[in-house]
């Protein structure tokens, strides 16, 4: 399942499920080439060790970090909120 939650400068974030255990996770993907011509490395970086390290109902937990050759993936907990219309993921920014 993949849908688009969301897109941004950088990149999108989609909707997935996780094979082995089948919960649902929000996914996003930013693409290196524009953190590196935009200068957001050091941004970029911060953003993956707070997400990583905070733990506060006000901010979505990250569960995993990989990267492609191309693109960095942040996979979030995927939190579901009863104003929204559709059964969408709350995230942080793009």
């Amino acid at each position: 399942m993949t849908t688009v939650i969301g897109k941004g400068s950088f990149g999108k974030v989609m909707q997935v499920r996780k094979r082995d255990t089948q919960r649902i996770y929000a996914l996003k993907t930013i693409r290196k080439a524009h953190i590196v011509d935009r200068g957001e490395i050091t941004h970029t970086l911060a953003e993956r060790l707070v997400l990583s390290r905070v733990t506060s109902p006000f901010i979505v937990p990250l569960k995993f970090s990989f990267q492609s050759e191309q693109k960095l993936y942040l996979v979030l907990a995927c939190v579901s909120h009863p104003y929204l219309v559709a059964p969408h993921c709350l995230i942080g920014s793009l």
